[in-house]
């Protein structure tokens, strides 16, 4: 009985010294692991890689969060500190709700700055601040194509292979995303103009981007999010077809009001807009806008 009883308490030993053994290789083989694997290259690297910049969130330093023209540099700032060539070629301003004409004062609100690439001529640097109210202090990086894909990934798609849906992305001419230049107007010039202008956006100022002539007339051509396309009351005519593409402008988009002429198929929102010089301040055009989800806007 004492032998039987000596015998398991050595298996037994046995065992656990062999289970020690077993964990210990197993945890060389992870570090040994993870010292093999190559590091990722610093965000400051002007190399095109991006493998880690869409989760990155980049420091910024804000002068004055009231200001959409300290932002946009704070941006520029940030973008020059990841590509030290990045130039910008649009910015992208949404209130978190409607600027009314006679407020006192602008409602928060969130800015994209999109960078053109020397090394990358299809793809641009997308830095967004203001999407988390708590940080302000970094902005959050993509890279997004600068011609993006046509389609509504809505609809329902047959295609030849499975290579089509993987197209790769176009090449787009330098002229299509020219450099912001000059930029002065800023929120009291606007509040300024709400006021003047006050029938026209009396359900409150929206949206503004700040582009290239040219850009805006792109932009227009394309969906302007996903499945939903913009339409402009130009009786045919393209806007902003009688002054110099390189012109820095900007638009202003009232917040939209129902359509009545939505479809089954969507909805439809209607509004003004007014495109300005964004120097002088000087009124380039105005006009009326019809948003309407993609399905929507084939039956109207």
């Amino acid at each position: 009985m004492y032998a039987v009883s000596a015998r398991r308490q050595q298996c037994e030993r046995g065992i656990k010294n062999w289970s020690r053994l077993i964990i210990a290789a197993l945890v060389a083989t992870a570090f040994a692991g993870c010292a093999a694997q190559p590091k990722p290259a610093p965000l400051g690297s002007a190399s095109c890689t991006v493998d880690q910049l869409g989760q990155s969130a980049i420091p910024v330093s804000v002068a004055g969060r009231d200001s959409m023209i300290s932002v946009a540099q704070a941006l520029a700032s940030a973008a020059a500190g990841t590509y030290p060539d990045a130039q910008p070629f649009a910015y992208k301003i949404r209130f978190h709700k409607p600027l009314m004409p006679y407020a006192e004062g602008a409602p928060p609100f969130v800015m994209t700055g999109q960078f053109e690439r020397a090394c990358d001529r299809n793809n641009y640097l997308a830095l967004g601040w203001g999407y988390s109210r708590r940080q302000d202090d970094h902005a959050y990086a993509a890279i997004a194509p600068l011609d993006p894909p046509q389609d509504c990934p809505g609809k329902q798609t047959i295609v030849p292979s499975i290579e089509a849906i993987y197209s790769p992305s176009v090449t787009e001419p330098e002229t299509d995303h020219s450099p912001i230049r000059g930029w002065q107007v800023d929120l009291p010039q606007i509040t300024e103009i709400l006021r003047k202008n006050h029938v026209s956006f009396a359900n409150g100022l929206e949206t503004i981007e700040v582009a290239s002539a040219r850009r805006l007339r792109l932009d227009d051509a394309r969906p302007s999010s996903g499945c939903v396309r913009t339409f402009y009351g130009r009786g045919g005519h393209r806007r902003l077809d009688a002054i110099d593409g390189s012109r820095t402008v900007m638009e202003l988009a009232e917040a939209g009001r129902p359509s009545r002429r939505a479809s089954l198929a969507g909805y439809c929102t209607a509004g003004h807009y007014l495109i300005l010089d964004a120097i002088t301040a000087e009124v380039v055009e105005r006009g009326k806008y019809r948003r309407c989800e993609y399905f929507a806007s084939e039956q109207i």
